[in-house]
């Protein structure tokens, strides 16, 4: 150390400069140990501004200790890790009051439910290829009510680009996302098979073919779309709604066909003029 003039000089070249953050080797952990090399005024006087404490305080302590013991207790810290206060209390975001009307509303659409499922027996049957729903037993007019239900994850605060969320409450705006039709892998344990989502796809353009439509369930501020039967269902019939055709659907199957018989064996079937 004789070749520098000064007690600073050789604490820098040792790694040791007035500012570095030290902390002492065997309370590397512990945040309120963590100090600055506020001076060096010679080898017995290296003065320690601590940097951080938990309690309030106006000036934190300072201490000295020799270059000797400097160098053999404390290292340098590059990088210090200071804790730092994030909140002064309990924190409860806006989103917190929608979850609680998220909440409400899933509860009211389970009552509803509850209510429509009338012991279970809806008297309806799920199929696969096509997917759609089929009565299994007459069902008189207004007896079935069909519910949007889904998980309460599947109720959301805005709308998709879609547009195809079921809207239920204005202030604050939420919204029903639709349940995937119930598939043939799914099985009956732990799937949802909710018909709601599925009866919408089986249109017909033939109002007297229509066997469902839409009503406005509402349930203390909230208004839940349902499906009712508009007719008496006779048994293993398919579940239908009423919708304007396209022109794609406006096709008439087997058009000019005629039933063959043991009188008439074989008959020209005429093309149709939309085919």
């Amino acid at each position: 150390m004789s070749d520098f003039a000064d007690v600073e000089s050789q604490a820098k070249h040792l790694g040791y400069s007035i500012g570095d953050v030290v902390y002492e080797k065997k309370f590397e952990h512990e945040a309120e140990q963590i100090g600055a090399i506020h001076d060096i005024q010679d080898k017995d006087s290296i003065v320690l501004q601590k940097v951080f404490s938990y309690a309030e305080a106006d000036q934190l302590p300072r201490v000295k200790i020799s270059l000797d013991r400097l160098i053999a207790s404390w290292t340098v810290q590059p990088k210090p890790q200071i804790p730092k206060q994030i909140a002064s209390s309990q924190l409860r975001p806006d989103t917190v009051e929608v979850d609680k009307v998220r909440a409400m509303a899933y509860q009211e659409l389970l009552r509803a439910d509850k209510a429509s499922m009338k012991g279970g027996d809806q008297g309806i049957t799920f199929w696969a290829n096509p997917s759609m729903i089929r009565s299994a037993r007459l069902i008189p007019e207004g007896e079935l009510t069909l519910l949007p239900m889904a998980p309460l994850a599947h109720i959301f605060f805005k709308n998709n680009k879609e547009n195809i969320l079921q809207q239920i409450c204005e202030d604050p705006s939420l919204y029903i996302l639709p349940v995937q039709k119930l598939k043939e892998e799914d099985g009956a344990d732990g799937a949802l098979a909710a018909p709601y989502w599925t009866v919408p796809n089986s249109a017909t353009s033939t109002i007297s073919e229509a066997n469902i439509e839409e009503t406005i369930i509402e349930k203390n501020g909230f208004e839940f779309k349902a499906l009712t039967n508009s007719c008496e269902i006779k048994p293993f019939v398919q579940l239908q709604v009423c919708k304007a055709a396209s022109k794609k659907d406006a096709i008439t199957p087997l058009e000019g066909a005629t039933l063959v018989t043991d009188d008439v064996k074989r008959r020209r079937i005429t093309k149709s003029p939309n085919a």
